[in-house]
């Protein structure tokens, strides 16, 4: 654990994307839409959010703090077959983001 985390308080991160007025959660691109709050339900300062997205090619970004003052890195391409759930995981620790999806076809 970086001993840093320890001295910052955050809310729990949320995903940002381009998918969730497609899923009707609300605004795209929103911070503060709490639709993709992501959850660590081991206390490892690993989160993560499942949802099952359109079909299509998407984006989307971690936020911290509902807004865009911290930079988690960049935008990340998401593709999903609307069929399987797509997960977003967010380690806190290494400020790093990975989306996994649907087997490709």
């Amino acid at each position: 654990m970086n001993i840093d985390d320890d001295l910052v308080t955050h809310t729990l991160p949320v995903v940002a994307g381009n998918f969730f007025e497609a899923l009707g959660l609300g605004n795209n691109w929103d911070p503060t839409n709490l639709a993709g709050e992501m959850t660590d339900p081991e206390n490892d300062d690993i989160y993560t959010l499942e949802l099952l997205l359109p079909a299509g090619n998407w984006e989307c970004k971690v936020t911290l703090n509902n807004n865009w003052d911290q930079s988690t890195g960049g935008n990340t391409a998401v593709i999903s077959n609307g069929v399987n759930a797509t997960t977003f995981t967010y380690d806190m620790s290494n400020n790093t983001t990975v989306v996994t999806g649907p087997p490709p076809d």
